[in-house]
């Protein structure tokens, strides 16, 4: 059953929305209940007047344009819009606020060795006590960073420095990365497997007496030291050294002699 408006238009007793021209003054009057449609989902009726109007009155912000956006169609043909807040993610670091990055250049690098420093940690051992008792004391330049340690490793054929350490000791912009289908690094860990190298760090550091120079192969290091010096930098520097009860000691050495530093835990 139809019936006519003033202006002429046919108008049905149920409108759009579900409402009849006598719900005027009750906006959810006479709707739909959520089981009689077979297309309700969540026990809510797409036909139902107030929901096509909460739908309708959701808008999507584009967060580029800052304008809103179409995103769908609704059960009575109009567009759908949704509004969600922007995402914003915290910036980065300006890379513009790091000093200039030393460039990859030179020729092509082709190393190979293995990175030892195998340790046995004791079950009843205090993992405090431990994190401060392997290798000896060194100040890399030029934060010198206290509480820094870095062991000797007879079965290391490069030295190697931790990852994280790098960026800590304000060396990131000085670190070389290798070069992708360019350099051949290929060092091997104790397991066999190939270590992933990030790349290369020429480094100056004190430690036992001396002052040191080294480029030390980038990569995480696992183990409660910062630096690893292997073969490369004791037979560099000519070492004549001693290990007794555990303790690291150089007996001479190629290289500037500097004020030792006092195996100590800092604490500020």
């Amino acid at each position: 059953m139809s019936t006519r408006s003033k202006q002429g238009q046919p108008q049905s007793e149920r409108t759009r929305g579900g409402r009849n021209s006598n719900s005027r003054g009750n906006p959810r009057a006479n709707t739909r209940p959520a089981q009689e449609s077979p297309n309700a989902q969540g026990g809510a009726d797409p036909s139902d007047g107030d929901f096509i109007e909460r739908l309708s009155s959701l808008r999507v912000v584009d967060p580029d344009e800052g304008e809103d956006r179409n995103v769908g169609r609704g059960p009575t043909g109009g567009g759908v819009h949704i509004k969600v807040a922007p995402i914003i993610a915290p910036p980065p670091a300006v890379p513009c606020q790091l000093p200039p990055l030393r460039p990859p250049t030179g020729p092509p690098i082709k190393t190979g060795g293995f990175i030892g420093g195998a340790f046995v940690v004791p079950t009843d051992q205090d993992p405090r006590t431990f994190a401060v008792s392997m290798g000896f004391p060194v100040s890399i330049h030029p934060l010198r960073i206290p509480n820094t340690r870095a062991q000797h490793s007879s079965g290391s054929s490069h030295s190697v420095i931790d990852y994280k350490f790098v960026r800590l000791a304000g060396l990131i912009h000085t670190m070389v990365p290798l070069r992708r289908g360019i350099d051949d690094v290929n060092l091997v860990g104790l397991s066999g497997g190939n270590i992933d190298v990030k790349g290369y760090v020429d480094i100056i550091f004190d430690a036992l007496g001396y002052e040191f120079e080294q480029r030390c192969w980038v990569m995480d290091l696992g183990f409660p030291l910062e630096l690893q010096l292997g073969g490369d930098w004791a037979t560099k520097y000519q070492l004549a050294y001693t290990i007794r009860d555990g303790a690291f000691t150089i007996l001479e050495a190629d290289a500037k002699r500097v004020r030792p530093l006092d195996d100590i835990y800092v604490t500020r």
